[in-house]
């Protein structure tokens, strides 16, 4: 199905997560907006309850960074730590 301006489509939500859902982009809108995997997007949520969904500038880019103090994980589990920050959309 091909999604074009002014039209509009049904998506499924999907748990990602205990805390978190996703829902999919169409591929034409990611396109039409020359966007990338791991490019930043604005969420708004509007008092209407409506969510609005724009793509930042490059100048606005978003880089989400980690700390971990490993002197305070449990043993054997950073990789789990890094996983997760990585599914997260931590870039550093």
């Amino acid at each position: 199905m091909s999604l074009g301006p002014g039209e509009n489509e049904v998506r499924k939500l999907q748990s990602t997560g205990g805390s978190t859902f996703t829902v999919s982009l169409p591929k034409p809108w990611v396109l039409a907006q020359g966007l990338n995997a791991r490019d930043s997007l604005r969420m708004d949520w509007r008092p209407s309850g409506a969510l609005r969904v724009t793509p930042l500038d490059a100048s606005e880019s978003v880089i989400q960074k980690v700390f971990f103090s490993t002197n305070k994980l449990p043993e054997n589990s950073l990789h789990d730590h890094l996983m997760g920050a990585y599914i997260s959309g931590a870039d550093e």
